[in-house]
């Protein structure tokens, strides 16, 4: 009998330790799932705020290209500020590449740190790391590094306590790929569309319609130039302050644009109905050819800071008192040339004033440009001869990796 009372207990206490492991294997497998799919996430987020965190020093880097003056200081205030906004805080610019941003463990940091790099990726040799010195003459882009961590839920229970997240991503900045060949006079023109469709109302105004226009269509389209309030058709002015119709006239039939990088403010020479004969005779000189043509879809009265829409502390603006918010760039074929692919349209412009018969679309207009978006540049691509000017001189920010 006591032996009997032994067995039992003995296979009771097995059963006890069967039942604990198989608890803890359960767990562990709840945890793999609960934390697994946490991770998932996290990285997904780290990897977001890295994309960023590349993309806004590379921007830093396309400014400079396009000649605004810019220090290593810039572009590490700026890839540092959007990790931060990002969720992943300040954590020194140190770098070695292939570590994380301190050179210690990845478990032991947190943040965003990089490096400089050419347009394929690769690290200039004897480049510092982004923060510590000046730009080096060859930079092209920027690497950064994302270093987070999380306490797990349930996979503690199996000596899991944290999980780090490591990722990086690098962007570069350059000339952008022509959007249409050299030999088809490809060039930038100072005339900015709205992203949005626009007509004029009864009296005169620009109005925005919610739709977008459309690539490739076989009838053109016929772009109203209402009168100069906001929303309008615009004429840019690459060197301001502005040099009135005869210096816009210039510019269109002898481009002369600076390095545009996307997005950016930039401030109108006029607005609408430009009523000149010279401006209609230099665009009539693209009649047939294919153009880039910057878009906007924000205007705003003072100089906005900053490159994006909320720059803008005080929205709208009229006449050469208004800024234009530029999100992409579109290649626009007039009508007009020989062959004239148009049916009904001898030329690609009439802004004289004086072509309501052409231009009224039952809204009014007596000017307007003719013709049919190509295709809309807004992930550009960037050359690897980044060190020259392309044909349009449009700089262009790109992730790579």
């Amino acid at each position: 009998m006591n032996v009997s009372s032994e067995a039992h207990r003995s296979e009771r206490g097995q059963v006890l330790v069967i039942v604990a492991v198989g608890l803890v294997a359960m767990i562990a497998m709840l945890g793999l799932i609960v934390d697994g799919g946490y991770a998932w996430g996290k990285q997904r987020d780290t990897q977001n705020g890295t994309d960023a965190s590349a993309e806004a020093g590379a921007v830093v880097l396309a400014e400079r290209l396009a000649g605004v003056t810019k220090t290593d200081a810039d572009v590490w205030t700026s890839v540092q500020a959007t990790a931060v906004a990002n969720g992943l805080p300040d954590s020194g610019p140190a770098v070695t590449p292939g570590t994380d941003c301190s050179g210690g463990a990845p478990a032991t940091k947190i943040g965003v740190c990089g490096y400089y790099t050419d347009i394929d990726g690769t690290m200039i040799s004897g480049a510092a790391a982004v923060g510590a010195g000046s730009i080096p003459s060859g930079a092209s882009g920027v690497a950064a590094f994302g270093r987070t961590r999380f306490d797990t839920f349930l996979m503690q229970i199996v000596g899991f306590n944290t999980v780090p997240i490591t990722v990086d991503a690098t962007a570069v900045a350059g000339y952008v790929e022509e959007a249409c060949p050299a030999s088809s006079g490809c060039a930038v023109l100072p005339v900015t569309f709205p992203v949005s469709i626009v007509t004029c109302d009864g009296s005169g105004d620009a109005v925005l319609e919610a739709n977008s226009y459309t690539k490739n269509t076989a009838t053109p389209y016929v772009i109203p130039l209402c009168k100069n309030n906001a929303g309008n058709v615009g004429w840019l002015d690459w060197t301001s302050p502005y040099g009135g119709k005869s210096e816009l006239a210039d510019s269109i039939e002898n481009p002369n644009n600076p390095g545009i990088p996307v997005p950016t403010w930039l401030q109108v020479a006029e607005t609408g109905n430009v009523n000149s004969a010279p401006v209609e005779d230099a665009l009539r000189t693209w009649d047939g050819a294919v153009v880039l043509i910057p878009q906007f879809d924000g205007t705003c009265k003072v100089a906005p800071t900053g490159t994006g829409l909320g720059g803008c502390s005080d929205p709208g603006g009229s006449g050469s008192n208004q800024w234009y918010h530029l999100p992409q760039f579109a290649a626009f074929q007039f009508c007009g040339g020989t062959p004239n692919w148009c049916t009904g349209y001898e030329f690609g412009s009439y802004v004289n004033g004086t072509n309501k018969a052409v231009c009224d679309t039952g809204n009014g207009a007596t000017s307007c440009l003719v013709g049919r978006f190509i295709d809309f540049i807004t992930n550009t691509t960037v050359t690897s001869n980044v060190g020259a000017n392309s044909n349009t001189g449009l700089v262009g920010v790109q992730l790579i990796d």
